[in-house]
């Protein structure tokens, strides 16, 4: 099914609107459709974002695209027949894993087929302008209806924002970046600077340690960047690395920190590898820890690499490509994105959230280099012309 996205603004409006806007539909329809489900208020099913609802949709529109990336279909393939596997041994959660995995790469490849024939910075002014509006509509819903600078509802009581305490979070750091960029370059500055103070006033009343945390960071991690100006690949290689030895030596000693919270985590981390044998090199997800636990590992490298081993390197290599297919006007900002992603690794699943994957997918797109003489990822559609 092919469809002409050029000169289709309501169409991309309204796909940046429905992939942004935090409104979650419950799964379970026995009593009709819901929106105000919650971690306290259960009601037989988890809940999706609007935008993995839209999905199957756009993916339908854009199947051709996927069917053309010869690299990402070995992908696909190798990953689905480890997650058949595995199934079929008794582990349910791997399909979980599964669609999350693929949700975000998916995502990325079918928006930057949306995409393409549109001017970079219109797109980039546009899906900042969503954000931007969408947290000052939050702000003043929920200061005039419940007089509150914040709180778990979007607009109205009736709809619930299902990750309010963990993920949701994120589009306050997101629109941080964004806005600092902005005033730095002088683009839309007082749109920029509302949207900044609201959410610098926000962020410090979620329940987000990990985005409280990195929204301190960033100014020290954007100096670090600016001051030795070091190229992509080496910076994305390093933060891996990063999470990758920390994982390992925080797992040798579960009680290395005193938060009860954290020392469960590490205790998952510290369990797996404690019941390593050399069989889970060829079949991870036959890990004794790994099959005993239905839940999380809360360490979005360790959860990919404890069901499908080395194969997971796939995945995070069209991480890196995302990367490096960014503009380079775009550099810093994207710099920083990704270190708050790949660090945040250590401590939740960020990626394999579908609300937030669908926003990063979006967000990369929007700023990817479509020069005709840049390279592409594998295969990839290379744009006709700029608009």
């Amino acid at each position: 099914m092919k469809i002409n996205y050029k000169n289709n603004l309501f169409f991309i409006k309204t796909v940046i609107v429905i992939v942004l806007l935090p409104i979650f539909v419950n799964l379970n329809f026995s009593s009709g459709i819901r929106f105000d489900a919650s971690p306290f208020n259960l009601i037989g099913a988890p809940s999706m974002p609007l935008s993995v609802m839209l999905f199957p949709f756009l993916f339908l529109l854009n199947i051709n695209v996927l069917l053309k990336n010869k690299v990402y279909a070995l992908f696909f393939l190798s990953s689905f027949l480890i997650t058949l596997i595995s199934f079929l041994l008794g582990n349910v959660r791997i399909l979980i894993i599964f669609f999350e995995m693929h949700i975000f790469i998916i995502s990325y490849f079918i928006f930057i087929n949306i995409l393409k024939n549109y001017d970079d910075k219109y797109i980039y002014n546009l899906f900042f302008s969503i954000l931007g509006y969408i947290i000052i509509i939050k702000f003043v819903s929920d200061f005039s209806f419940l007089g509150l600078l914040i709180s778990p509802y979007f607009i109205i009581e009736k709809i619930a924002i299902y990750n309010y305490y963990d993920y949701f979070p994120f589009i306050y750091l997101l629109a941080v970046l964004i806005s600092v960029r902005n005033i730095y370059h002088k683009n839309r500055v007082f749109f920029s600077l509302t949207v900044l103070s609201l959410s610098l006033i926000i962020i410090p009343l979620t329940s987000s340690r990990l985005f409280i945390g990195m929204t301190l960071l960033a100014p020290i991690v954007f100096l670090f960047h600016n001051s030795i100006n070091i190229n992509k690949r080496i910076l994305f290689i390093l933060y891996l690395l990063t999470v990758i030895v920390l994982t390992l030596c925080f797992s040798y000693d579960p009680y290395f920190f005193n938060e009860v919270s954290l020392q469960i985590r590490l205790h998952h981390w510290y369990s797996f590898f404690n019941s390593y044998e050399a069989i889970n090199i060829i079949f991870p997800f036959q890990n004794e820890y790994r099959i005993s636990m239905d839940g999380s590992f809360h360490n979005e490298f360790l959860e990919l690499f404890s069901y499908y081993g080395l194969f997971a390197f796939f995945y995070i290599y069209f991480f890196y490509l995302m990367l490096k297919n960014t503009a380079y006007k775009y550099n810093q900002l994207v710099k920083l994105l990704f270190f708050i992603l790949i660090i945040g690794m250590l401590i939740q699943l960020n990626l394999l959230n579908p609300y937030i994957s669908m926003i990063v997918a979006l967000f990369l797109s929007a700023v990817h280099d479509y020069s005709p003489n840049k390279k592409q990822l594998p295969n990839a559609t290379k744009p006709k012309k700029n608009i």
